[in-house]
């Protein structure tokens, strides 16, 4: 998918949403639910190291109470 595309995407999805769009789902907070230990400074590295099934689960989480787009930081 190219940048116009893409670009194009998230222009129909914020119309779609009357004009503006929330991209923040707490995703840390979610992940200190399911047991993550986000008290380190480097805790997302630590967590896709040591948890990557907790990532995965936050993710499907948000994908069924209907995001419509998923943020990674695959470092």
């Amino acid at each position: 998918m190219g940048f116009e595309k893409g670009a194009s995407l998230l222009e129909d999805l914020v119309e779609k949403a009357g004009g503006c769009a929330v991209m923040d789902g707490g995703f840390a907070t979610q992940l200190e639910s399911h047991g993550a230990s986000i008290n380190d400074p480097l805790w997302s590295a630590l967590c896709l190291i040591k948890d990557p099934h907790l990532i995965k689960q936050v993710h499907l989480e948000h994908l069924e109470a209907g995001a419509d787009i998923l943020v990674t930081s695959s470092y």
